[in-house]
């Protein structure tokens, strides 16, 4: 079986350059957003109607937050590493 499915629920789709940005857009928005880094976990949940954002904010514009490093042993991941 197919699932053929497409993403019915309009949404205004945000794309911040700045943490400073994104964090205005989820101070304005509130509880009617959503953030978006990769997708793999939002994207299904609005595929199967789990949750009805009318905002989605995406970090993938955000310099730095792809980021892999390591710090004194410490793995730090950015969101959309």
């Amino acid at each position: 079986m197919v699932n053929t499915k497409i993403l019915t629920q309009e949404f205004d789709y945000h794309r911040p350059g700045s943490l400073a940005a994104a964090f205005e857009l989820l101070a304005e928005y509130g509880d009617s957003a959503k953030v978006i880094a990769g997708g793999t976990d939002v994207v299904p949940q609005l595929k199967y109607e789990k949750i009805a954002p009318n905002h989605l904010i995406t970090l993938m514009k955000i310099p730095g937050l792809s980021d892999i490093k390591e710090d004194n042993g410490a793995l730090n991941i950015g969101a959309c590493a």
